[in-house]
């Protein structure tokens, strides 16, 4: 996938943790086909995912989102209003782009 295919962001995050650490996160909609996009891992530096605590990726449909809001499943979502914030973009006109400027969505 080119990184130009995502476009503009179309949700932000911000937190300020203890330290003086300020973490910032950009999220971006990426239509796809019934293929999908190859999630394999193993092309990805397993140092990296580690230190970010990921043990493994999957998708996740809109229904499945909701059922995880606020359960103990074992997965974590960001951001966490995910089930909320998603279908509303699934369900605007691709050609009517994306918002002006992105939204920014609580932690």
């Amino acid at each position: 996938m080119d990184p130009d295919d995502l476009g503009d962001p179309v949700w932000v995050r911000r937190h300020r943790l203890p330290g003086a650490v300020d973490l910032r996160e950009v999220y971006y909609l990426l239509r796809l086909d019934e293929h999908g996009l190859d999630l394999d891992l193993a092309r990805v530096d397993a140092g990296f995912l580690a230190a970010e605590g990921v043990t493994g990726v999957r998708w996740f449909t809109v229904d499945e989102l909701e059922r995880l809001r606020g359960a103990a499943a074992g997965e974590i979502v960001a951001p966490r209003d995910l089930a909320t914030l998603l279908p509303p973009l699934l369900a605007a006109d691709p050609s009517a782009g994306r918002p002006a400027a992105p939204v920014e969505v609580p932690v």
